[in-house]
């Protein structure tokens, strides 16, 4: 697999950025000597918020990762977290530290540790006051609890979980390896699927959902039930139980 996303590498927003930190700034010159190129994409993004952000990931531990935490949260080849954008997701990570923990257990190769703890960074990009623990339990949890729709809650575990490799593939071997003759893994391996001559991401390896699945969308209608509003009506489906209605509008 090529290395075509370098994430619209230029040196102009993050060079202008160091240079007006002061020195002495604890990870700053590692930041630079170290992922100084994949996360230019990431500073480019976040535009005016740059160099605050950048101090509050000074630290060499935050500095190593932050290649991860980009590719993770979104970039040109990782898919990203519906309506959860860069700034949503740094906030996450200062309410949940332990975070840079489970992306440091990535780069020395423990996936699976590390998947535990990157889950529960899910959970909290989600729901910031969660006790849940995987993003399954947090997903049922909004769903039913707090009437969050489906685009808005975590995404499965399996689908997160190849999420997940994707990042690690981008952000440790791609970028990783500051070469132009790359010695890559192999994508199948790391959440992509070789299909005819080109390679696309794995989404999931949980079967399609079944039908029946669709009733547990629900409606909030109070009277009648129909229009814009209806949640069913905008889906062509009927209601059921689960509605306020309890399916017995007409």
């Amino acid at each position: 697999m090529d290395r075509e996303d370098f994430d619209s590498v230029t040196s102009d927003p993050i060079h202008g950025l160091l240079g007006t930190l002061p020195a002495g700034n604890a990870g700053i010159e590692q930041l630079s000597s170290e992922v100084y190129s994949p996360i230019s994409g990431l500073f480019s993004r976040i535009g005016a918020f740059g160099q605050n952000i950048l101090f509050s990931f000074t630290g060499p531990q935050k500095a190593k990762v932050l290649p991860l935490f980009h590719a993770f949260t979104g970039c040109d080849t990782v898919s990203y977290f519906n309506g959860k954008g860069k700034k949503s997701a740094i906030d996450a990570w200062n309410a949940f530290p332990n975070a840079t923990e489970g992306f440091l257990a990535a780069y020395e190769g423990s996936t699976s540790e590390a998947f535990t703890v990157i889950e529960k960074f899910v959970v909290i990009l989600y729901d910031r006051a969660s006790s849940f623990t995987t993003v399954n339990e947090a997903r049922k949890h909004l769903f039913s609890k707090k009437d969050r729709q489906l685009e808005n809650i975590p995404p499965t575990k399996a689908a997160l979980y190849q999420h997940f490799l994707r990042a690690v593939f981008q952000a440790v071997h791609a970028w990783g390896q500051m070469s132009p003759n790359q010695n890559l893994p192999c994508p199948s391996n790391w959440g992509w699927r070789k299909v005819s001559e080109s390679w696309q991401p794995t989404w999931t390896d949980l079967p399609v959902a079944a039908d029946a699945c669709l009733e547990m969308i629900r409606c909030r209608c109070k009277k009648r039930c129909g229009g814009s509003r209806c949640r069913c009506f905008q889906r062509q489906l009927k209601c059921t139980e689960l509605c306020d209605c309890g399916g017995q509008c007409k």
